[in-house]
């Protein structure tokens, strides 16, 4: 038994004293209910539980990405003979740490005329192995797809679905 004070008159009273035995003030009853007690602590162990698993994936993710963009650093190629003109088009795409990328695009001809073109940009990695490429005025670009467990690095066309697959070479 603890002692507290009256509201009204302030004098010293048992905390189990439903009024104040000097004046007569009613006490109001503050103790919380044993099944209201247990529906907080499982509303509040169920938003731990939450946060922890939602702190846990968000680092899986960002170590899957950082994983991935450690990965695929470096020059990738992409050549193919044209069977038109016996040419060579080539596609090579360099990435950096710093999410940023150099695509070069181009045709050698067979007197070795070459035509190229190319973008730099950032790029957006997701756990998944997507990759979204965007020009410097965040225009879209394309899209690769990386699979972390062969080291392959796939050039997705948006319209039919079909890949091409790159080689690092640096």
């Amino acid at each position: 038994m603890a002692l507290i004070k009256c509201k009204k008159c302030g004098k010293e009273i048992s905390d189990k004293s439903k009024k104040c035995i000097h004046c007569g003030t009613i006490i109001e009853d503050k103790k919380i209910s044993k099944p209201f007690k247990i529906l907080i602590s499982s509303i509040v162990a169920i938003i731990i539980v939450t946060i922890l698993f939602i702190g846990i994936f968000k680092i899986i993710e960002a170590n899957t990405k950082k994983e991935i963009l450690n990965n695929i650093i470096g020059t990738w190629e992409y050549q193919k003979i044209s069977q038109t003109n016996g040419g060579l088009s080539y596609d090579i795409i360099t990435f950096a740490e710093d999410n940023s990328f150099r695509y070069i695009s181009g045709f050698i001809f067979e007197d070795n005329d070459d035509f190229k073109y190319g973008f730099d940009g950032t790029m957006h990695i997701y756990e998944d192995g997507n990759i979204f490429l965007y020009t410097e005025d965040d225009e879209y670009l394309m899209h690769f797809q990386y699979d972390n467990e062969f080291n392959e690095l796939f050039e997705v066309d948006d319209d039919d679905g079909s890949l091409k697959q790159y080689n690092k070479t640096r």
